[in-house]
């Protein structure tokens, strides 16, 4: 009896578990392109296609700057200085960051990279 509640248990918390993935990606890819987010000047930083655009993860809750302009195919590195793992999600899939680790990206579009916290980083491709 004990062992068919565990199995239960475990399937559910499993199908809960996929249930919740799908809504946040559903809320996070579908969202992204429903409107234009216009950053304010305090949040926001330009670069050049020559140069590397460094993001900051700050926390689960925040990256800094939380937007940035930048040329088609610039290099966005975004580095994990938060203390604990976090799981980030952008255009080209799912990265699990560790503490200090990097992701790069060469946006062509503008898109937004997200922790599965909820923290978002909208990149505005000029």
């Amino acid at each position: 009896m004990t062992t068919n509640r565990i199995q239960h248990l475990f399937r559910m918390s499993v199908l809960s578990f996929f249930i919740a993935l799908m809504a946040f990606s559903f809320l996070a890819i579908g969202t992204a392109s429903a409107h234009t987010v216009k950053p304010s000047a305090s949040s926001s930083q330009t670069a050049s296609n020559n140069t590397t655009t460094v993001v900051r993860i700050l926390s689960r809750h925040a990256f800094s700057p939380s937007a940035i302009t930048v040329n088609s195919g610039t290099r966005v590195r975004i580095v994990n200085k938060s203390p604990g793992f976090l799981l980030v999600f952008s255009n080209n899939g799912s990265h699990d960051l560790a503490p200090g680790a990097a992701l790069t990206l060469f946006p062509t579009v503008t898109q937004s990279v997200t922790i599965c916290a909820g923290a978002t980083l909208t990149i505005t491709v000029a």
